[in-house]
């Protein structure tokens, strides 16, 4: 019994993530309504400010209420979204 590669386990963590099964377009639209978590893998404010995508004072407040960066081109929660190639580099800082 094979345990997998890293991709296969990234493809395994993206569809439990996102509710949406494996290869589906759709897991990078995914979101959270009540965290705020977004896109294939769930980042959630906190996970965004980390890798320097976004900014906010206070990260209790609602969600994505704060200042995108513009790092990789994303401006907002919409452009992260709507951006899979970044959300595959960021699951992978």
């Amino acid at each position: 019994m094979t345990k997998g590669n890293f991709e296969e386990f990234l493809e395994a963590l993206g569809a439990f993530e996102s509710g949406k099964p494996s290869g589906d377009p759709e897991q990078y639209q995914a979101e959270n309504s009540v965290t705020g978590a977004t896109g294939k893998y769930q980042f959630t404010q906190i996970l965004m400010q980390d890798l320097d995508y976004y900014k906010d004072e206070d990260l209790s407040d609602t969600p994505w209420n704060g200042e995108f960066l513009g790092k990789n081109g994303i401006t907002s929660i919409e452009s992260w979204k709507n951006n899979e190639d970044v959300e595959e580099t960021g699951i992978r800082y």
